[in-house]
């Protein structure tokens, strides 16, 4: 029931004891119990919890201020700082994936922004900095210029790939096809013509 009054006392209503209490449990829990999932990005790597914070959620309450709304979530501004009042905010949380510590950034710009810039799904920078691609040229050529997956070596039915055609469908796309594949159907089709 603390927790309750302390609410009254700020002036919240009591349906955000559950969000920011939990944030407030959550952002301790991550840096104090080592059995929670994520201690060792947090209290692994020797982030903790200011002591005002740490003892009292009503300070961290008053310091924070509410959430904003559902979209938000705690920041801290500088990852290598702890939780205090001066290095947290309330921040949305497609802005916060951006201050992670696995982002590949080139000339202040993140992969997955790049990415969407360049016409591909957010994956697609880091997906050709896997391949081997030099940094400059993965942030600046267009999704139409990456080469597609390479050819298959056997086809379906097991035959070698290395003598293939490239056959147009129904729908216009192309497709490569083993050419004893491609033998076998067109012997077929021409017998069902000819019965």
């Amino acid at each position: 029931m603390e927790i309750v009054a302390i609410f009254k006392e700020i002036g919240y209503n009591s349906n955000m004891i559950t969000t920011e209490y939990g944030i407030w449990y959550s952002m301790k829990d991550r840096c104090y119990n080592p059995k929670n999932i994520s201690y060792k990005n947090y209290g692994g790597r020797k982030i903790t919890v200011c002591d005002e914070w740490n003892d009292s959620f009503k300070q961290f309450l008053k310091d924070m201020g509410k959430r904003p709304s559902k979209e938000y979530s705690i920041e801290r501004i500088d990852n290598l700082i702890g939780y205090n009042k001066k290095n947290c905010k309330w921040i949305l949380r497609k802005d916060q994936n951006k201050n992670k510590r696995n982002n590949v950034v080139f000339e202040k710009e993140i992969s997955s922004d790049a990415s969407k810039r360049l016409g591909g799904c957010r994956y697609l920078v880091r997906a050709r900095l896997k391949l081997g691609w030099p940094i400059e040229k993965a942030f600046a050529l267009p999704k139409n210029l990456i080469r597609g997956p390479s050819p298959k070596k056997y086809c379906i039915r097991g035959h070698d790939m290395a003598s293939r055609i490239v056959r147009t469908r129904k729908d216009g796309r192309t497709e490569n096809v083993c050419l004893f594949c491609e033998r076998i159907r067109s012997t077929i089709y021409r017998h069902r013509l000819s019965s």
